[in-house]
């Protein structure tokens, strides 16, 4: 079946020897999937935690990070709680923030995933963050993931072989293993398929997916010679968008996986709902093998 180790050795290296980890590219690229492939491979005690617009102000940036830093705050926690809901100057979170770094500590190694960091664009929250990840624990990690990083200062941190950067090239599958994607999916396919199909994928992860839904839908419209606009459009109207938010959600989530077990799709499904649509994708064969592991 197709396998995301060669890619997953990115994240090895890093997970290994790096204490702060940022992983950037573009949506679907399988940024997410890589990251929390790579740690339950490794059997490393993470705790993941994904940003959105709201999180761009002081207050819900750090009632965020309470949240995640919940296990290492420990009796901390309440003290911190109360704190933040009488804060209001910038300055006073900047306090606030020494009081979380001084409050971490830890029993066991943990490594902090803190996904769609680009929302950040609050100087004052990225300061706060700059803070948080540059006093570091010894026995903990960061992993920052995002289309593109927010203004950090890692110069230090690379200088002391503490900083591993994973762009977007790094994510971007290589013939072969396009190849070894679309063979895996669906089949023994002729071999002027398998190039049209790589040529227009062009190493990107969620292209990948969409074209082998696209080939099942209708084999002959990739092959035919059109404008690829006309291919973009099909992809997105006939077949991605054919499928409710949730799936599709979960379709990019997924898709560099190398065999989707239950466990991995519900720590990247935040719908709650990842049984019904594992069902519901089983019905219509959208796995090589089912979630469970068994064909």
């Amino acid at each position: 079946s197709f396998s995301v180790i060669k890619h997953g050795t990115y994240m090895d290296t890093a997970l290994d020897h790096y204490k702060i980890i940022t992983v950037e590219g573009g949506f679907g690229c399988g940024k997410t999937t890589m990251v929390l492939d790579a740690l339950n491979r490794k059997g490393k005690q993470f705790r993941y935690l994904s940003l959105d617009e709201k999180d761009n102000t002081l207050f819900t940036f750090w009632r965020a990070m309470l949240v995640l830093l919940e296990p290492a705050l420990k009796t901390s926690q309440n003290t911190l709680t109360n704190t933040i809901n009488n804060l209001v100057e910038a300055k006073e979170f900047e306090t606030f923030s020494s009081m979380v770094v001084n409050a971490i500590t830890h029993d066991a190694s943990v490594v902090y995933v803190i996904d769609n960091v680009h929302h950040l664009t609050d100087a004052f929250v990225i300061s706060g963050l700059q803070r948080l990840i540059q006093y570091v624990p010894n026995n903990v990690q960061y992993v920052l993931i995002g289309h593109h990083m927010p203004p950090l200062t890692f110069d230090t941190m690379t200088a002391q072989s503490h900083h591993y950067q994973v762009d977007e090239k790094m994510l971007t599958f290589s013939n072969e293993a396009s190849q070894a994607f679309f063979k895996a999916r669906l089949g023994n396919i002729p071999m002027s398929v398998m190039k049209r199909l790589t040529s227009l994928a062009n190493g990107w992860v969620g292209g990948m997916h969409l074209l082998a839904m696209a080939y099942q839908k209708d084999p002959n419209l990739l092959m035919a010679n059109t404008f690829d606009k006309q291919i973009h459009d099909t992809l997105s109207q006939t077949v991605f968008d054919a499928y409710d938010e949730d799936i599709k959600t979960l379709l990019l989530d997924i898709a560099l996986l190398d065999a989707p077990s239950r466990e991995a799709i519900k720590a990247l499904n935040e719908t709650g709902n990842s049984d019904a649509l594992i069902t519901a994708l089983i019905k219509q064969n959208m796995f090589i093998e089912s979630a469970d592991g068994h064909r």
